[in-house]
């Protein structure tokens, strides 16, 4: 019983959201933390490189943001609404 409690009211510790900007061209991914905060990475020309960066570079980017002890840094990308959704 209370393990199908923990599993209805499990909350992922981040989630990753690609967003287009309002104004310009381009798209950022937020990691929005279980706390509430916010950590953003700018400059994906493409909602695909937004994609592929948090395939393939976010799992090193949340082991230096946890041995830095960071908190609330803003990243830029690389220059090459909310759509997805990524739980971590």
């Amino acid at each position: 019983m209370l393990e199908q409690w923990e599993l209805a009211n499990f909350k992922p510790e981040y989630q990753f959201a690609v967003r287009q900007y309002a104004i310009g061209k381009g798209h950022s991914v937020s990691a929005m933390w279980r706390g509430g905060e916010v950590d953003t990475i700018f400059g994906f020309e493409k909602e695909a490189d937004a994609l592929d960066w948090i395939r393939e570079k976010s799992r090193g980017w949340l082991l230096e943001r946890h041995k830095g002890g960071l908190r609330n840094p803003v990243f830029r990308a690389p220059a090459t609404g909310d759509s997805l959704l990524y739980p971590g």
